[in-house]
């Protein structure tokens, strides 16, 4: 099936991460698989890194050059002309969710898309997305023409792990010390990373192994670096990996702070201790916390070393397994095929 042009619109930095972005190209490249036409990504702020794996994979990128024009002007003008089959907007900035903004799109797209995270506002939008579980408990207000595309069912994963994910994990056993994975987001900002490290350090007896992934938008590379190099711990730093698929495998233990990341995690039937970064990876982390699926700390930035060491001490301890189990059943691995085939209905 053929396509005129599909747009996305999405920004990637230090503040908002690499989740957006990656999500949009993991989508991208599925629309391409099964159908023929031009995708663009229209955006403010992107790395560089992640311009040149979105261009070999065929996709154009718009960047916005007239920082005077509004948000809606700077969409329409580029979509303009250009057969637009779809906008999926992929944000939580609130300019996007404003009622004017929605409507002044819906004359210029044939289908508006939003992957959404805030019930708060109405959506105008032909279809609405949130892949996470809490969606479905939430109230959100749309038309009635609008398609909701809600919770695991539509779980957007890239194409590695969904390959793994199809192999049989069920006679996996937990051995102590385990190996530890630490990955908090493109860009970490609070620096969870290092105060894990250092809560870490204290449970001697319960990790052998660390294995650390950061994204090229962190601010704190240069004190983790030299933490690591002055530490007895036998912890593994990756930059910017491109096959953390593999580097999940390897672990025992995952610790992130929310995001893609966790349903990764729980497609490779991986125990998960949350350490959320704020507001909106808490409100999911908690819901995960008391459906039995995952287990959190809540504020560990406020905790002391040893406080946080003490917290995943008595985690580690706990039913980790049979949640990972839990969450992996309720993963359709396929969410992203059910997303794609949804957009052309």
């Amino acid at each position: 099936m053929n396509f005129d042009s599909i747009f996305f619109r999405v920004d990637a930095n230090v503040e908002m991460g690499m989740g957006h972005a990656k999500r949009c190209l993991i989508l991208a490249r599925e629309i391409l698989k099964s159908y023929h036409g031009k995708i663009y990504f229209i955006t403010t702020e992107l790395p560089e890194g992640l311009k040149d794996e979105i261009r070999s994979s065929g996709i154009d990128i718009i960047t916005r050059s007239n920082k005077n024009q509004s948000e809606s002007e700077f969409i329409i003008d580029n979509v303009e002309g250009k057969g637009c089959s779809a906008l999926i907007i992929d944000s939580y900035l609130s300019t996007f969710y404003e009622e004017t903004f929605q409507k002044e799109l819906l004359n210029s797209v044939c289908r508006l898309v939003y992957i959404a995270f805030d019930s708060k506002y109405h959506y105008y939008a032909h279809i609405l997305h949130n892949q996470n579980p809490l969606s479905l408990a939430s109230d959100y207000s749309t038309e009635p023409y609008t398609k909701r595309l809600f919770g695991l069912q539509y779980l957007i994963l890239n194409e590695e792990i969904r390959t793994l994910a199809k192999q049989d994990r069920s006679n996996y056993t937990k051995t102590e010390p385990f190996v530890a994975l630490l990955s908090f987001g493109g860009s970490d900002p609070g620096n969870l990373t290092l105060k894990a490290l250092e809560s870490l350090s204290l449970l001697k007896n319960r990790f052998k192994k660390y294995i650390v992934v950061i994204g090229g938008m962190n601010p704190h590379e240069t004190s983790l670096t030299n933490y690591i190099s002055s530490s007895l711990m036998d912890i593994e730093l990756h930059r910017n990996v491109s096959n953390m698929h593999k580097l999940m495998l390897t672990c025992d233990i995952a610790f992130t702070s929310g995001g893609i990341t966790i349903w990764e995690l729980g497609a490779l039937v991986k125990p998960v201790i949350i350490l959320p970064a704020g507001e909106r990876e808490y409100a999911s982390a908690k819901f995960l916390h008391d459906s039995g699926l995952a287990k959190l700390i809540e504020q560990p930035l406020a905790l002391s070393n040893s406080e946080l060491a003490e917290k995943i001490d008595n985690l580690t301890g706990s039913d980790l397994w049979r949640m990972a189990v839990a969450l992996n059943n309720k993963i359709n691995i396929n969410g992203v095929e059910n997303f794609v085939k949804s957009l052309f209905e």
